[in-house]
């Protein structure tokens, strides 16, 4: 029979034991709860990564507009500040 001393180490090694299984099934929940987090949060990084991709395309865009119109703008300030040449020119 085993001793009551070596039955005792038993049961501390058993108490041990759970409390180390415990532990580590936490560390195994924390683990896959960071993982869905770092999931998560690549998902979000793509999606604005390609928000962001899509708004600098859009502000090129725009850019082009913006200097489309302002040329358009020029031009036509130039001709109300100088009118046609040939109305200014007396008939003869």
């Amino acid at each position: 029979m085993a001793s009551s001393a070596e039955t005792e180490d038993r049961r501390d090694l058993k108490s041990e034991l759970a409390r180390v299984l415990e532990v580590l099934r936490e560390t195994q929940r924390e683990n896959n709860s960071y993982r869905l987090y770092a999931a998560h949060t690549e998902m979000k990084n793509e999606a604005l990564e390609s928000q962001c991709e899509r708004l600098t395309s859009e502000v090129k865009t725009l850019k082009i507009k913006l200097d489309k119109i302002e040329a358009a703008n020029a031009l036509l300030s130039l001709k109300i500040e100088s009118p046609d040449r040939d109305a200014k020119q007396p008939k003869t």
